[in-house]
């Protein structure tokens, strides 16, 4: 059977009526992880989850690296993020960060998330 996980992403993108990443199909998948520059303890722990939950899911491994090109997968306070404008420090405490840019996706938040990071990326996966 295919194992082929689909996230509509539509409520991310005020601009756009809907989009689509395809993070994997057929055991394989072409994203890499990323964590911040300089993770804590907790952002390394909750790359790892995701990096497990997903093989889970789909059967692909998720690499998590420190720089990639192509596809990619930025976990909590990345420069690739900040580049693409979020705004760290004006974050609320609880508030969560899920964009997509081109075919890369986002999972960032507020201060809470960097404490919090394994649970919160498990849970955004149960709930899409």
């Amino acid at each position: 059977m295919t194992k082929t996980l689909l996230f509509l992403l539509a409520f991310l993108l005020p601009a756009t009526a809907d989009a689509q990443l395809e993070l994997a199909r057929d055991g394989a998948t072409d994203y890499r992880i990323v964590p911040s520059e300089n993770p804590t303890e907790p952002e390394k722990f909750a790359a790892g989850e995701l990096a497990l939950f997903l093989e889970r899911v789909t059967g692909a491994d998720f690499p998590i690296v420190t720089t990639a090109e192509g596809k990619r997968i930025h976990v909590s306070w990345t420069e690739f993020a900040k580049r693409n404008g979020i705004d760290f420090e004006t974050l609320g405490e609880e508030e969560w960060v899920i964009r997509t840019v081109g075919d890369d996706l986002i999972l960032t938040g507020g201060h809470q998330f960097l404490k919090a990071a394994p649970p919160l990326i498990v849970k955004f996966f149960k709930q899409h």
